[in-house]
């Protein structure tokens, strides 16, 4: 890394004077400038992967410099979710490891014009020196060039688990949809249609100010944003605000299935991997909103606990009443299925099939758990639900907190629908 010259004769003056020194080490590192006139990677945290350019979240297109900031690493590796038949397939963007230099700061070319047009993901492993993996960074970007693939439902088949049942809802979020708090003359709730609230972040409202939710091309985003000075209107303590949707309102009017026949859910979303987020889709028993809180079902399709984006969970719940058939939870360890994308590297598509005897959970039209069908998820409908949550579980905090990708990160969600036995 070069210096300038009045860094060259600080650097001797200090040489001379080695007993108030003791080692090189002492040098106010965070002032030096690298060569690229990036911060030098001494002030970002050590064994661990920062971006520095492009910002966490940025548009980009064509041929664009990454630079990265990981002090103790010796190496890093990156690679993005390629556009191809099937699933598509994993893709190095750097053939070979990228030494990093002295003090940890290095960078590479993402030609973004060879990738998913859209929301992407880039994943960054760091290595020490002796070859050991030591942190994985997800650089959250949208591709304003690159190749259409996948997005929009406009070319989506019935999924399998569908086959014989009708379409009777579907949202492509082409446009931004209605959301009010309590549903009321809008498409979608944004507060649990009980009332209640739930997680470490606040449910913001549409158009307050804090709206979480933007629309853009055929994506809906729900943005999760650290915020140290928020007053929480629950006085819960909370310092973070994001967005929750759902299709039945506040007074069970809505979008719901009805009961008695067989139905199936699905969304395709994208996600980052951001310390403490708990992203979800998910459905109650239709009956189940504020003033009538009788025994429900709960069915979690999808809930995931960033940062591990191996697996996630499924977990069937009984409330109010027990029988019995909702037991534990399922881990679906997405990395042996399909195409063998983790979470947070590409779109996934999650669904559930309830029918009178069996409820079946999909990943990628793959199935990857079932369970006896619960009493009122059969009998009284569902309507479905989906949020960007946030638990602040310091277990989750391995390498960072929630704030180490700029302190928000955000969900896609490119589609939802659902089918009906008719």
């Amino acid at each position: 890394m070069k210096r300038n010259s009045l860094e060259k004769n600080r650097l001797q003056c200090f040489w001379m004077v080695p007993l108030m020194i003791g080692i090189l080490g002492w040098f106010p590192s965070q002032q030096i400038v690298a060569a690229d006139d990036t911060p030098a990677a001494a002030s970002y945290p050590a064994n661990r992967i920062s971006a520095v350019t492009p910002d966490y979240r940025a548009a980009v297109k064509g041929d664009t410099k990454i630079t990265v900031a990981a002090p103790g690493l010796a190496t890093v590796e990156a690679s993005c979710w390629q556009a191809g038949p099937g699933y598509g397939s994993d893709s190095k963007i750097t053939p070979q490891p990228v030494a990093l230099d002295a003090q940890g700061s290095g960078s590479f070319v993402f030609p973004a014009d060879a990738y998913p047009h859209g929301p992407i993901n880039i994943k960054i492993t760091g290595s020490r020196s002796d070859g050991t993996v030591a942190d994985t960074c997800y650089l959250q970007l949208f591709n304003s060039g690159g190749v259409t693939w996948d997005a929009g439902l406009k070319d989506v088949p019935v999924p399998p688990p569908a086959a014989g049942l009708t379409l009777t809802y579907s949202d492509d979020f082409d446009t931004m949809p209605t959301i009010s708090r309590t549903g009321a003359g809008t498409t979608y709730c944004s507060l649990k249609p009980d009332g209640t609230e739930f997680g470490d972040a606040v449910f913001a409202d549409h158009e307050g100010k804090y709206d979480p939710f933007f629309q853009v091309e055929t994506y809906l985003r729900i943005r999760m944003t650290h915020r140290p000075d928020l007053v929480d209107p629950m006085n819960w303590k909370r310092h973070a605000t994001t967005g929750f949707l759902s299709s039945e309102r506040e007074d069970g009017t809505g979008f719901h299935t009805g009961g008695g026949h067989d139905q199936y859910f699905e969304c395709r979303m994208l996600y980052g991997a951001a310390p403490g987020t708990w992203p979800a889709f998910w459905t109650l028993s239709a009956k189940n909103y504020k003033g009538n809180p009788g025994p429900c079902n709960e069915l979690d399709i999808l809930e995931s606990y960033m940062p591990s984006t191996d697996h996630y969970h499924v977990t069937p719940h009984e409330w109010g009443y027990t029988e019995g058939k909702a037991k534990g939870e399922f881990k679906p360890k997405v990395t042996a299925i399909g195409g063998g994308a983790d979470l947070c590297q590409t779109f996934h598509t999650y669904g559930c099939l309830i029918t009178q005897d069996v409820t079946s959970y999909y990943f990628d039209n793959v199935k990857v758990a079932e369970h006896p069908t619960l009493k009122y998820s059969w009998s009284d409908g569902n309507y479905f639900m989906i949020n960007l949550a946030f638990q602040d579980r310091k277990d989750a905090y391995v390498n960072g907190d929630f704030t180490r990708y700029g302190g928000a990160d955000d969900l896609w969600v490119d589609w939802v629908r659902v089918y009906e036995k008719k």
